[in-house]
C-alpha cells in the first residue's frame, strides 16, 4: 500500500521556520504550556478515581521538561491534557498561545494537528505502509501540507536509507525514531513524549535521548516528556515530579552529576511528599 505523494516536495505550512522564529522573539506565549489549578477525575460515585488534583504548571517556550512519577500518580493524564486529547473537568490549560479548553471538535483536532507533535511509547506506526508513508500521515489526514519535507526530517533522525522499509523490517529503535519524524513533518513548537524509552533496550534508549535534545536546540522547540527513568529525565533542563495526583515538586536538573544522583533526590522527594 502506497501513498501518492512526492516526498521532495517542500510541504508549505502555515508558518515558515524564519516566521515562526520571528514570532517567538515577539510572543512569549509561542510554544509554552500553563497549566492553571487543573483537576481530572476518572469514573463516578464510589469507583472515581482523582487522577489530577489541582496542577499547577508553567513551561516556557524551548523548555525540555521531563515528568516523573510512579505508576498511578497521574502522569500519563497530564500529558493527556497538554496533548488536548482529553480536557479537564476544571482549570485552564493554555497551549501556544491558546486556552484550549475554549476550544471544541473540529478546532481543537485542527489545533493539536498544527500545532503538536505527539510521540507514542507503542509507535502507532501503520503496518502496512512505508517509513515515508507513515510520516506523511499527520499532514495527509489534515488535507494540508507540512514546511519540512520528508526527505528533511528522515535525515535528521537517520532514516534515508530506510525510507522505503514497512514497520516490520525495522528494529524499535528505528520505529521510535520514525514516530519523531512523524512528529516533526508538521514543525510543531510543542513535542510531546510519552515513555519514549519504555520499550527500547538501554542503548536505544540513550540514542533516542539525545536525538530529542539535539532536536530541541536545533529546532528551539518545546519537548515534554513523561517518564519513570532517571536517565530521561537527565536529558531534560527540568524535572516535574508528581505522586498521587498532585504536584509535589519541581527541580533543575544541572545540579545533579548523573542520573543515579537525580534517582536518589527524585526518591527522597517521594518519600518526604
Amino acid at each position: 500500500m502506497t501513498i501518492a505523494t512526492s516526498a521532495q516536495t517542500t510541504l508549505p505550512h502555515n508558518q515558515s521556520g524564519s516566521q515562526r522564529t520571528q514570532a517567538s522573539n515577539n510572543d512569549t506565549t509561542s510554544g509554552g504550556v500553563s497549566l492553571d489549578n487543573v483537576s481530572k477525575t476518572f469514573g463516578r460515585g464510589s469507583r472515581a478515581v482523582a487522577a489530577l488534583k489541582e496542577v499547577s504548571l508553567r513551561i516556557s517556550p524551548s523548555d525540555f521538561v521531563a515528568v516523573m512519577g510512579a505508576s498511578g500518580s497521574g502522569k500519563s493524564t497530564l500529558l493527556n491534557l497538554i496533548s488536548a486529547l482529553t480536557s479537564p473537568d476544571s482549570g485552564r490549560i493554555t497551549i501556544d498561545g491558546v486556552d484550549v479548553t475554549t476550544l471544541k471538535d473540529p478546532g481543537l483536532t485542527r489545533f493539536r494537528r498544527e500545532r503538536l507533535g505527539i510521540i507514542f511509547q507503542a509507535h502507532n506506526l501503520v503496518p502496512a505502509l512505508s517509513v515515508v508513508d507513515n510520516v506523511m500521515l499527520p499532514v495527509l489526514a489534515g488535507g494540508r501540507q507540512g514546511h519540512r519535507t520528508v526527505d528533511e526530517v528522515l535525515e535528521q533522525v537517520g532514516l534515508t536509507d530506510r525510507r522505503d522499509h514497512r514497520p516490520d523490517q525495522l528494529s524499535g529503535g528505528e520505529q521510535q525514531r520514525v514516530a519523531i519524524a512523524r512528529a516533526l513533518i508538521s514543525d510543531p513548537s510543542i513535542i510531546l513524549a510519552d515513555e519514549p524509552t519504555g520499550n527500547l533496550d538501554s542503548v536505544t534508549g540513550a540514542q533516542t535521548c539525545d536525538l530529542l535534545r539535539k532536536l530541541q536546540q536545533e529546532h528551539r522547540c518545546t519537548i515534554v516528556v513523561v517518564t519513570h527513568a532517571p536517565d530521561v529525565a537527565m536529558s531534560a533542563g527540568r524535572v516535574v515530579v508528581l505522586k498521587d495526583g498532585r504536584k509535589v515538586s519541581e527541580f533543575e536538573t544541572a545540579q545533579f552529576n548523573n542520573a543515579t544522583e537525580l534517582a536518589a533526590h527524585y526518591q527522597d522527594l517521594l518519600r518526604s511528599a
